[in-house]
């Protein structure tokens, strides 16, 4: 693979339906091979225009015959909406824990690429034992893959940095852990940072 460095860059920023400012000169940006040859990309600077949900690609096999298309067809496409765990037709939480109150409920959704995130803040309502203890399981198309060991996080909660895993049957849970905090009645977990590769589309 070629290491492409650059001695002298002019950062540009693209909008989308605004185009570059032109004096924008693409000889400023000046790019060197691992071997500190110059690299002549020729061509000239990313066309201006396009509207939302456009993506710049190639309109020919000609290099840098360029220009805005639609974000459709072979594209990744659109994100599929939050599910949201304890509502219809999605997973309910297991004792003690639900969302808490008044902030972003517990949820997840997975990305044209494969990768899975959650979201959201909950409570434990009582203290969840000294065992691990499932908050909810994803469905199977969410789940680690097959085969994989248990991903493990240290999450935000309000006594201090927790323990969260994931098993292959998509059961999240909480796992009390020495040198972490401990959940107790009305404790606090953020899921934010939480997110794996399930190795399917």
């Amino acid at each position: 693979m070629t290491r492409i460095t650059s001695r002298r860059i002019r950062q540009a920023f693209l909008v989308v339906g605004e185009p570059l400012d032109p004096d924008y000169e693409p000889e400023s940006l000046a790019l060197y091979d691992q071997f500190g040859n110059p690299m002549d990309f020729g061509g000239s600077a990313i066309p201006g225009g396009g509207t939302e949900g456009q993506v710049l690609g190639k309109l020919s096999d000609d290099d840098f015959d360029t220009g805005w298309i639609d974000g459709g067809g072979g594209g990744l496409g659109p994100l599929e909406s939050w599910n949201l765990v304890g509502t219809s037709g999605q997973p309910g939480f297991g004792s003690p824990w639900s969302n808490y109150p008044a902030n972003a409920p517990v949820g997840f959704r997975k990305y044209p690429t494969g990768q899975v995130r959650l979201k959201g803040l909950l409570q434990a309502a009582a203290y969840p034992g000294a065992a691990a203890s499932t908050i909810f399981q994803l469905p199977a198309d969410y789940r680690p893959a097959t085969g994989s060991a248990a991903y493990r996080y240290t999450v935000a909660t309000s006594g201090g940095p927790g323990f969260i895993q994931i098993l292959e049957d998509g059961s999240v849970q909480s796992v009390p852990m020495s040198n972490y905090a401990s959940i107790n009645a009305g404790s606090w977990v953020d899921l934010v940072s939480i997110q794996f590769d399930t190795e399917t589309v």
